[in-house]
């Protein structure tokens, strides 16, 4: 890949870029770059071997990122599948000119939903109510239940692994938010102090948020900075937005 790609690449994981070629380039032409790049380095991939590509939440994608992703999208090479996932409406014009193929997903019903639950909370039956209780409230939408089950771990209401939990106070003693919202808040409301302002800050810069903004604008030692990423990654709460077996820390989303 010539010199200005990889530059590309390195800007884009949010890398030291030490090339006075790249610090040249205007805005407009970076950009193209780093859409260049994506697509030399996902063709290479698929030349190699058979590539699936995964472009989750489209419906969250700024501009920028919308030019490369359609231009992914649009790539012809044998051997690559190109997966989107998005809200109905949010799903952007170039999509139908992919000649996409639209699979539209229905609610789980509350056989699929109570197997989610199974799979969750595991077989114990001091959580056979509560999962009945769940579905009730959730109505079966995945991510509402996933949050849920997650509340409820974190705060001790569920106790275990996942897979094998079981619970640890009565089920008439549990108050489930309205929402997934609120489901959210709560979780946020528990995190220790410097976690929760990483948050608050992360929030305030926008959906995608660079290690390096963060690190200016939060200020706190290295050490409480990496101890509070790390905890948010593994809550989910801020999520790596490169993959962890290219670059550690490359990029955070949230």
């Amino acid at each position: 890949m010539p010199q200005i790609l990889r530059s590309a690449l390195d800007a884009a994981l949010d890398l030291p870029i030490a090339d006075e070629q790249w610090d040249r380039l205007e805005p407009q032409s970076r950009g193209r770059a780093i859409c260049d790049a994506s697509c030399a380095l996902v063709e290479n991939l698929a030349r190699q071997q058979r590539t699936a590509l995964l472009i989750e939440d489209l419906h969250w994608v700024d501009r920028a990122s919308d030019v490369v992703m359609a231009a992914l999208a649009s790539l012809q090479s044998r051997g690559l599948l190109v997966l989107i996932t998005s809200r109905p409406n949010g799903i952007p014009d170039w999509v139908e000119r992919c000649n996409a193929e639209r699979l539209a997903l229905r609610p789980l019903d509350e056989g699929a939903g109570r197997a989610m639950l199974d799979a969750i909370l595991g077989p114990s039956s001091t959580t056979f109510d509560l999962k009945s209780r769940i579905i009730r409230h959730t109505a079966n939408v995945p991510l509402f239940v996933e949050e849920v089950c997650r509340g409820f771990k974190e705060s001790g209401i569920l106790q275990g692994q996942w897979g094998n939990l079981a619970l640890a106070q009565p089920v008439e003693e549990l108050g489930i938010p309205t929402s997934i919202q609120g489901v959210i808040a709560v979780r946020l409301d528990r995190l220790p102090r410097a976690e929760r302002a990483l948050m608050q800050i992360a929030a305030a810069l926008g959906r995608r948020s660079t290690v390096v903004t963060l690190r200016e604008v939060a200020a706190l030692p290295e050490a409480v900075l990496q101890r509070a990423l790390a905890v948010l990654d593994r809550a989910e709460l801020l999520v790596r937005a490169v993959d962890r077996c290219l670059r550690r820390y490359a990029g955070i989303s949230a």
